[in-house]
C-alpha cells in the first residue's frame, strides 16, 4: 500500500503541461505532420521532462507488488470501425451502451476502451531491443466520461502496450480485421466495419499480471503528459504477412513503411515492473 501510494504521488508531482484535448491524437487524419520531421512537432514533444516512449531497461527498475488487474466486458463481442489515420490503423468497437473497462492494478480508477491502434516497429524498446509491432489500448479514466476531457488531467488516460514476435503462421485471433484494413490502406482517413463480431482481449496476453509501468505521454503530437504507461512483458505473435497489412497503409506522403516515435529520455522518472506469479512457461501463453 505505501508503494502504490507513493507511486501516485510521483505522478502527481510535475504540472501537466498541455490543455490540448485527445481529439488531436485521435485526428491524427486531419493534422499535418509527419514521423519523418520529429523536431517539428509541437512544442511539448520537444520540450517535455515526461515523454514516451522509453527504452526500459530492466537491471535499473523497481519491483512492485500491485494488485491483480480487473477486465470486464474484453471477452463480449464486438463489430469495430477500422480506420486508416494516415498515421496508424486505429480500431474502434462498436459497442453501444456496453464499454469494457479496467481497474486495479495500481491504477487510480476505472479506466474505459477507447480504441487500438498499432505502431510498426515497436516504440517502446527492452534493453535496447525494438519489436516488429507494438499494440496500443487506449483507456479513459470514466469519471472524465470521454478521451477528449480525460486527456486534459493528470493520469485521465491510460495506454496499454503489447509487443509483437514474428511468428511462422499468422494470428488466426487477428482474421476478423486483416481484410479490412486491406480495404481501407489506399485512402487516409477512409473506415471500413468488420464483417465479424470479436473479443477486444485479442489484443492482450493472457497473462497480464507481469509489466513495467512509469508515466509518461502521448506519443503522437502534441505529446500531452501524464499518461499511465503499462507495457506487458509477454508477447503477442504475428506473421510477415500480417505485418505487410501495416507496412502497405498510405499516408499523405507515400506508404507508411514505419511509424514509431524515437526514444525519449527518462529524466529519473521511476520505471516499475510487475512480476507475473506464474511460471514461466505458463508466461509465454498467447491469444
Amino acid at each position: 500500500m505505501v508503494q502504490f501510494v507513493g507511486f501516485l504521488l510521483l505522478t502527481f508531482g510535475a504540472a501537466f503541461a498541455s490543455y490540448s484535448s485527445y481529439n488531436n491524437q485521435r485526428a491524427e487524419e486531419e493534422s499535418h505532420w509527419s514521423y519523418d520531421d520529429q523536431n517539428d512537432w509541437p512544442e511539448l514533444c520537444n520540450s517535455g521532462t515526461r515523454q514516451s516512449p522509453i527504452d526500459i531497461r530492466t537491471p535499473s527498475i523497481e519491483q512492485s507488488h500491485f494488485s491483480p488487474f480487473i477486465f470486464s466486458g474484453y471477452s463480449e463481442r464486438f463489430f469495430a470501425d477500422v480506420t486508416n489515420t494516415g498515421h496508424t490503423v486505429r480500431i474502434n468497437l462498436r459497442n453501444d451502451s456496453k464499454v469494457p473497462t479496467v481497474e486495479e492494478g495500481g491504477l487510480p480508477g476505472t479506466y474505459a476502451l477507447d480504441s487500438v491502434h498499432f505502431h510498426w516497429n515497436s516504440e517502446h524498446t527492452i534493453n535496447g531491443r525494438r519489436y516488429p509491432a507494438e499494440l496500443h489500448a487506449v483507456h479513459y479514466d470514466v469519471k472524465y466520461g470521454n478521451v477528449d476531457n480525460a486527456i486534459t488531467h493528470e493520469n485521465g488516460v491510460a495506454v496499454f502496450a503489447i509487443l509483437f514476435e514474428i511468428s511462422s503462421e499468422d494470428n488466426e485471433n487477428f482474421n476478423p480485421i486483416m481484410p479490412v484494413i486491406d480495404e481501407v490502406d489506399d485512402t487516409v482517413g477512409m473506415t471500413a466495419r468488420t464483417d465479424q463480431r470479436f473479443s477486444p482481449n485479442i489484443f492482450f496476453p493472457r497473462d497480464t499480471s507481469g509489466y513495467y509501468r512509469y508515466i509518461g505521454s502521448l506519443t503522437t503530437p502534441d505529446c500531452n503528459e501524464g499518461v499511465i504507461w503499462t507495457i506487458f512483458r509477454n508477447v503477442l505473435r504475428i506473421s510477415e504477412s500480417q505485418v505487410s497489412y501495416f507496412t502497405n497503409i498510405q499516408s499523405e506522403t507515400g506508404l507508411l513503411t514505419e511509424n514509431y516515435r524515437t526514444l525519449q529520455a527518462v529524466n529519473n522518472r521511476p520505471v516499475y515492473e510487475n512480476i507475473s506469479p506464474l511460471p514461466k512457461i505458463h508466461q509465454r501463453l498467447v491469444y
